[in-house]
C-alpha cells in the first residue's frame, strides 16, 4: 500500500498579475504531500485562502483538477485537491494551472497562477503470464466485441461526472486479500508486452462481498470481455474506480451507493486465471493506484478533522 510521505512541500507561484483586486495582496502558496507527482500517483493539494477568494478551476498534464472546501478558522478557509498523473504520463516537469475569483468585488474578478510541478518516473517491475491464446490474441469476433465495449465504457466514463464530491470519509480497499499484482507492473503475457496493469488485483475466493471504496453513483454495470463482470462507480469531480472479475454484480446502472456498500461478488470472469478483484482508479482521465486513494484521503481526513496546516517546512521548491 502507498504510504504517504511525512514531509510536505511548499509551491509558491511563477509569477502574480498586477490586479487591482485581493489576489495581489495574497499570494497563493499552495502545500502537496510529496515534492513530485510519480507516474500512476496521486498527489494532495492544500491550498488557503482569505474568505471570499477560491479557487474556480485547476489545470494539470492538460487535465482539470478540482478543488473542494476544507476547514474554516477565522478569515480564511481551507481547499483540498487530488492531483493525479497518467500511468504513463511522460517524466518532466508540467504546469499547474490555477484559477482564483475574488467574489467579495462588485464583478467576480479571476486571476490564474502557474506552478511547476515535476512528474517522475515510477518503478514498475514485471509481470509474466501464461494465458489462453485467444485471451491475448482474440480472434476477429471477439475484436468487434472488445471494440464495441471500449466505446460503452468510454461513453459512460466521459460522461460529465458529478460536479460535486459524493465522498466525505477516506477510501477503503474493497476487499480483504493479497494483492497479487500491483500497480503499473508491466504485463508480459505469452511472451508478448502488453500495456501496464492499471490497477491492482487482490486475491478473494469466489462469491467474497464487494465493497464500493466510498460514497459515488453507479456510472457503469456489464459483462467485458477482459474485464467480466465490472462495476464502474462515479465519485464526483472526475473521479472513478472500477471492479471487475465479478461472479455476480449487486448494484444497478444510476443507483447512489454508500461506501461499504456491496456492489457484487468476487469471481474470475472475463481474462483472468483464478478468483482476484481487479480494482482500479479514473482520476479526470489520469490511470492512478487506487491505493493511493486510501493513503491520500486519509491524510486530508485528518488534518480536516484536526484543523491543522503544516506548520513545519523542510524543503521549499521556488520557481
Amino acid at each position: 500500500m502507498a504510504i504517504l510521505l511525512p514531509i510536505v512541500f511548499v509551491v509558491l507561484p511563477l509569477t502574480l498579475p498586477h490586479s487591482e483586486t485581493r489576489l495581489t495582496d495574497t499570494a497563493p502558496i499552495i502545500t502537496l504531500t510529496k515534492a513530485e507527482a510519480t507516474q500512476g500517483g496521486i498527489t494532495g493539494i492544500q491550498l488557503t485562502l482569505p474568505k471570499g477568494i477560491s479557487p474556480v478551476n485547476g489545470l494539470f498534464a492538460e487535465r482539470k483538477v478540482s478543488f473542494f472546501r476544507g476547514t474554516e478558522a477565522g478569515k480564511e478557509v481551507t481547499y483540498h485537491a487530488l492531483l493525479g498523473a497518467d500511468l504513463t504520463d511522460r517524466p518532466a516537469l508540467r504546469l499547474l494551472e490555477l484559477t482564483l475569483a475574488d467574489e467579495l468585488t462588485k464583478e467576480a474578478i479571476k486571476k490564474s497562477y502557474y506552478y511547476s510541478i515535476a512528474i517522475e518516473q515510477g518503478d514498475f517491475t514485471v509481470d509474466r503470464l501464461t494465458l489462453p491464446p485467444e485471451m491475448v490474441n482474440p480472434g476477429k469476433k471477439a475484436r468487434r466485441r472488445i471494440r464495441r465495449e471500449r466505446k460503452v465504457v468510454a461513453k459512460a466514463v466521459l460522461a460529465d461526472s458529478a460536479e460535486e464530491r459524493l465522498w466525505k470519509t477516506p477510501f477503503i480497499i474493497p476487499v480483504s486479500g493479497k494483492i497479487t499484482s500491483s500497480f503499473g507492473r508491466r504485463r508480459i503475457l505469452n511472451g508478448q508486452e502488453k500495456s501496464p496493469h492499471s490497477g491492482v488485483d487482490i486475491r478473494t475466493p469466489t462469491g467474497k462481498r464487494i465493497h464500493a471504496s466510498n460514497s459515488a453513483k453507479v456510472a457503469f454495470v456489464g459483462n467485458l470481455y477482459y474485464t467480466g463482470k465490472t462495476v464502474i462507480l462515479d465519485h464526483g469531480q472526475g473521479l472513478y474506480t472500477s471492479y471487475c472479475h465479478l461472479s455476480k454484480i449487486k448494484v444497478k446502472h444510476g443507483e447512489l451507493v454508500a461506501k461499504g456498500k456491496v456492489v457484487g461478488l468476487a469471481g474470475s470472469t472475463g481474462r483472468s486465471t483464478g478468483p482476484h478483484l481487479h480494482w482500479s482508479a479514473k482520476l479526470n482521465g489520469a490511470r492512478v493506484n487506487p491505493l493511493d486513494l486510501v493513503s491520500i484521503t486519509s491524510a486530508i481526513h485528518r488534518d480536516t478533522l484536526l484543523k491543522t496546516v503544516p506548520a513545519q517546512i523542510k524543503e521549499a521548491m521556488l520557481h
